[in-house]
């Protein structure tokens, strides 16, 4: 299983959190991070990619003027691993248009290859 693979899977259970990754010299958020950070900033422009392993699957690259405005905004915790940042909680609430979102973007955004 490939990094994003791993990634794509942890999203699934993700229900408060943006987690944001660097991949290839850009920050990307997936899954429910990418719909959160949407919600906080809608004009970062969400894309879709694939894995060989996943079907089609949402995401936002955070260009770093977004990064710095959210992790000045919210809690922000950062490792090795991601940064994570808590929205408010009126952000996560939204959860339940998540799959209307994300089939939203599939349809509508461009593809990216972020491998």
């Amino acid at each position: 299983m490939n990094r994003i693979d791993i990634i794509l899977e942890k999203e699934q259970t993700n229900t408060s959190k943006i987690f944001i990754y660097m991949l290839n010299g850009r920050f990307i958020a997936f899954g429910y991070s990418a719909y959160y950070t949407a919600l906080l900033c809608p004009k970062v422009i969400a894309s879709w990619s694939h894995t060989d392993a996943s079907s089609s699957f949402v995401c936002i690259c955070i260009p770093d003027e977004y990064l710095r405005l959210l992790s000045q905004k919210y809690p922000t915790l950062a490792d090795d691993e991601c940064i994570r940042i808590t929205p408010p909680l009126n952000t996560y609430r939204q959860r339940d248009y998540f799959r209307e979102w994300q089939e939203q973007q599939l349809h509508s955004t461009p593809k990216i290859d972020i491998e």
